[in-house]
């Protein structure tokens, strides 16, 4: 990448770290325990999820530290997120060659403040290195379509395939930037450029896709032996690449999630938001039929070889629904916010299309006026952020008190002490009947996972209790207990008579989903 705009990298770098702690300060400085977050000093799912990347730092970091746990510091990991976000933001501008500073500014603002973001802080115990595998991406996408020189060319296979290896929903990431890239490659080319040549353009960047995903699957089959492990079931990982009926339902549902979302937590432009998103696509429609009717009066092969790229781009953006054969949540849609960076690069080449304005004040108010609206975007997605951050708040410290409540009852029943084993009747419980569910948050937040309704029916429901309680008592079985008809006989949780002595056991016997 040469001539590289030292100043609106700094411009890009500066706006995303002011709007990353304008947006996620509130989790910085917070540590909500919640969902998969609860006391969790690991990773996650490492080689048998696929994410041979992600096991391989672990091991790493391990080394370094002398340690094998992950301690999730909010502040820590969440400034180091912030700063590969930020810098992958300098390398998307960069990739789109923006020149107008106020298209600088929206880009580090919306791809730090973008909803998967907010649900990826909900992961804090992996935020720093999913944020890393994401510059990693950007960065090798950025050697494969702007280096001249194979050897970095071949470097940046390797990093996209180390993205991928860390979080798969990046496969979205290369795809969108190499669609992109050959775009303009196309709308660049010269008008003699053959069709021939073109199409060996075309080749390079799909044989490119192919090596990444060839180098992912051999490391990650390499992991496998060495660690003597196998992928797990997880969300359709062990069977990538089969069933082509519902892939091509998958490539349905790409198309149309892209041009209608969801109101579901894959659903990135909620409220307000969505209405502008639609404003926005018929923006980028036109813009690229424009661009591509130019390019078509000067060489047919170019423009329509653009028209096919950018009907291919909404297919990239959200490949997620053909890799991923279960449901997509917010995390997983981090490669739509590349959509804004597309409609600001855009609308700077498109500007003969504003040669009827004859002032130049005009025009450069017409050029910014898409970094403006995507300024809002970052603004709207800044508030429901903080929404999302207070709500978690509310539901920890109510967790909290009910848990509290549960654990006096229990140590309250004549007979107990220390050594009393306890049991959970119904152990994946509900308690919607009894449980506050925050309804003024319902219409706002649908961002995976703090749309859920309570932290005391999360499925982490046990290990949240040990960690805002203390208590830690042993388990007992069903199988433990001889008299099951006093069990049959009890209440459900919280009334009178449901938390109860039997064989000297504790039985909290809760409500059956």
């Amino acid at each position: 990448m040469n001539n590289i705009d030292k100043k609106n990298c700094k411009t890009t770098f500066l706006a995303a770290m002011i709007c990353g702690i304008f947006a996620h300060g509130y989790v910085y400085f917070h540590n909500f325990q919640i969902h998969d977050n609860v006391y969790n000093f690991y990773f996650g799912g490492t080689f048998s999820s696929g994410r041979w990347m992600l096991g391989l730092v672990s091991a790493f970091l391990n080394k370094i530290t002398g340690n094998w746990l992950h301690y999730p510091a909010p502040l820590f990991i969440g400034v180091i997120s912030l700063v590969f976000t930020a810098l992958s933001a300098v390398l998307v501008t960069e990739f789109f060659k923006i020149k107008n500073p106020c298209g600088c500014v929206a880009i580090g603002a919306v791809m730090v403040t973008f909803p998967a973001m907010i649900s990826l802080y909900a992961f804090m115990f992996t935020a720093g290195v999913y944020s890393f595998g994401l510059f990693i991406t950007v960065l090798g996408s950025c050697l494969i379509c702007k280096s001249a020189k194979w050897p970095y060319r071949i470097i940046g296979m390797f990093q996209v395939a180390c993205g991928v290896g860390i979080y798969q929903a990046y496969i979205s990431v290369f795809l969108a930037l190499f669609l992109i890239c050959y775009f303009y490659e196309c709308n660049d080319s010269e008008e003699k450029e053959s069709f021939k040549d073109l199409i060996f353009r075309a080749l390079y960047y799909i044989l490119s896709a192919a090596a990444i995903m060839a180098v992912y699957g051999i490391c990650l089959f390499v992991c496998l032996k060495h660690y003597s492990t196998t992928l797990s079931g997880y969300r359709g990982i062990s069977s990538e690449g089969s069933g082509i009926l519902s892939k091509l339902g998958g490539v349905l549902t790409a198309y149309s999630r892209f041009f209608i979302p969801s109101h579901s937590t894959d659903n990135m432009y909620p409220g307000l938001l969505r209405y502008l998103y639609f404003i926005l696509l018929i923006v980028w429609m036109v813009l690229t039929v424009y661009l591509s009717a130019k390019r078509i009066k000067k060489n047919a092969a170019a423009g329509i070889l653009m028209l096919i790229s950018s009907a291919l781009l909404p297919l990239a953006f959200n490949v997620v629904y053909v890799i991923v054969s279960e449901d997509i949540y917010t995390l997983m849609m981090y490669c739509e916010c590349l959509f804004f960076p597309v409609l600001i690069s855009l609308s700077e080449r498109s500007g003969s299309i504003l040669s009827g304005l004859k002032q130049e004040r005009a025009k450069r108010i017409a050029a910014s006026s898409v970094p403006c609206v995507i300024l809002f975007f970052a603004l709207m997605y800044s508030r429901l952020s903080n929404i999302c951050y207070l709500k978690a708040d509310f539901m920890q410290e109510a967790a909290g008190s009910y848990f509290t409540t549960m654990v006096t009852r229990i140590q309250s029943v004549p007979g107990y002490t220390s050594q009393t084993p306890v049991l959970f009747v119904n152990y994946d419980h509900s308690l919607e009947d009894t449980v506050f569910t925050y309804p003024e948050f319902a219409q706002e937040v649908n961002v995976y996972p703090y749309n859920i309704d309570s932290l005391t029916t999360d499925y982490n429901w046990l290990n949240l209790m040990t960690v805002l309680t203390g208590f830690e008592p042993g388990f007992a079985e069903i199988s433990d207990i001889s008299d099951t008809d006093a069990i049959e006989e009890m209440p459900f949780y919280p009334d009178d008579g449901s938390v109860k002595m039997v064989n000297d056991v504790v039985v909290i016997k809760l409500r059956a989903k």
